[in-house]
């Protein structure tokens, strides 16, 4: 079981490596979120998401709860279990320390 100090780190990370996201990782991202996606490009599903999980992040920190810390974790399960996120990041490390 993390800590909360590992979750806020692990989402702080995967915040940042969003664009590794495609499509249809990003549509499984916004349903695991309640986010809508309907005639949504892709650019307005990753705003929703940054905005709903940097303010669940934000009040997670002032004050846990177990609402902020459900859509933390289910950011956080979505990217590295549900998609094909962690493949192509480590495929992309893995070129990278060949070259």
């Amino acid at each position: 079981m993390s800590t909360p100090q590992s979750l806020r780190e692990d989402v702080r990370f995967l915040l940042r490596k969003i664009a590794f996201l495609d499509g249809r990782d990003m549509r499984t991202l916004c349903r695991s979120l309640d986010l809508p996606v309907l005639n949504l490009g892709s650019g307005e599903m990753v705003e929703q998401v940054r905005d709903k999980v940097q303010a669940a992040l934000e009040s997670y920190t002032a004050m846990p709860s177990r609402e902020t810390e459900s859509v933390l974790r289910s950011f956080r399960a979505s990217i590295l279990l549900q998609s094909g996120f962690l493949d192509r990041y480590l495929e992309s490390v893995r070129r990278a320390g060949q070259e």
